[in-house]
């Protein structure tokens, strides 16, 4: 069993990873255009290439947003 003060101290450091996670999803989603848009230089890239990048890096930000989540509200 963990000290109180062990535990106040994880649930800080992921209350801050989550802030942190919160802050870069909205940086990602401003700059929306700028990474996943259509890039001239690649004349073989599509759409469906696109969107897959697009999916996988919004898959990874949730799975970082809900653990993090779930260890700064739910660890007792």
């Amino acid at each position: 069993m963990m000290k109180d003060e062990a535990v106040l101290m994880v649930r800080v450091a992921f209350s801050l990873i989550f802030l942190g996670a919160l802050a870069l999803g909205w940086w990602i989603a401003r700059n929306d255009r700028r990474f996943f848009g259509a890039d001239p230089a690649i004349s073989s890239e599509t759409s469906g290439t696109r969107s897959y990048t697009k999916m996988m890096v919004w898959a990874i930000w949730i799975h970082v947003v809900v653990i993090s989540a779930a260890f700064a509200l739910f660890l007792h």
